[in-house]
Parts: structure tokens; C-alpha cells; sequence
């Protein structure tokens, strides 16, 4: 900023016809703008980095004995499991429906409790898993019970995945 003003006072001393009275009071109003133009960017710019969203707290949800009872030949939704995937859903979750009964049989469920149009995918629950870690050693995975769902949101689902490695709930 101050490099503006010397720029502005080297302008005005090489253009003699700018020395009088008017141009003095222009002068200050240009270089008032400039300041508080400066200020608004730097206010603004610190404001966007402080607003940085988090990317979307991924979450699986199983079908079986969490979203719906398998009861004999009956299948009876869970209110709360169901609540709760919704809620995560109204926070910003990014929700995948997974089975070990197969990808259409996750939609089928999801729709079954009016909730295929929250999920981002159905998917089968994986056979094999390849990877260098045991799932037990998952950094930042938190693990959690269906009966446990009540209270907990994206924010406490976030606060326990900055407090813990892993965390079952």
C-alpha cells in the first residue's frame, strides 16, 4: 500500500497541471478509495480462507439388522437407524447403502424405508479387501452401533474422528 502512494505522488510531481487545489482534493478521495478498496479485499479474502468447507464426512450404512429387522419372514424398518441416516443426509453426509446381499438388494432395501434418494451409491460389502492395513488400524474410522445413533450428528462423528484413531461407538 504505501508503494501506491509514492506511485501516485511520482504521477502528480512528472504532470505539473496537477499541482493545483482540485487536483490535491482528488487526490486524497483516489487514494482513500485505494485504501479502503485494499482493506476490503484483505477482509475478504481472510474471510473466504476462513470459510473453507470440510469435504463431506463419508459414511456406510448397512441394510440387515441395521436399517431393517429381519423378523422370521417379516422385515421391520428401525425408526432411529432410519431418523439418523436422514438427519446425516440433512448435514451434508455423503451416504453409501452397502449389503453383503448385493448392490440391488441395498436399493431395494434403501427404497423399502423411503431412502434410496439420500444415498450417493449401493454397493455389495466387499469379500476380499486389499489393503496394506487391517481394518482394526484404520486411522480416523469411527465405528458405530445402530442402537447408538441418537445424539450423534456430522459434527460429533467429526469431533470423534480429530480425537481418536479409531473409536467404537
Amino acid at each position: 500500500m504505501p508503494h501506491t502512494e509514492t506511485a501516485l505522488t511520482d504521477i502528480f510531481s512528472r504532470n505539473p497541471g496537477f499541482h493545483d487545489l482540485v487536483t490535491a482534493r482528488h487526490f486524497d478521495t483516489l487514494y482513500g478509495i485505494y485504501v479502503r478498496s485494499y482493506f476490503e479485499k484483505l477482509v475478504n479474502t481472510s474471510l473466504r480462507k476462513a470459510q473453507v468447507t470440510p469435504p463431506p464426512l463419508v459414511v456406510y450404512v448397512d441394510v440387515d439388522e441395521t436399517l431393517v429387522r429381519n423378523v422370521g419372514r417379516s422385515r421391520v424398518p428401525i425408526p432411529g437407524a432410519i431418523a439418523h441416516v436422514r438427519e446425516l443426509a440433512d448435514q451434508g453426509a455423503e451416504l453409501y447403502c452397502w449389503s453383503s446381499g448385493g448392490a440391488e438388494y441395498a436399493r431395494d432395501s434403501a427404497r423399502e424405508v423411503s431412502l434410496e434418494e439420500v444415498f450417493t451409491a449401493f454397493l455389495p460389502k466387499p469379500q476380499v479387501l486389499v489393503d496394506d492395513q487391517r481394518v482394526e488400524s484404520w486411522r480416523r474410522l469411527v465405528q458405530v452401533h445402530p442402537l447408538s445413533c441418537p445424539g450423534e450428528s456430522v459434527a460429533s462423528y467429526r469431533s470423534a474422528l480429530d480425537s481418536t484413531r479409531r473409536s467404537k461407538r
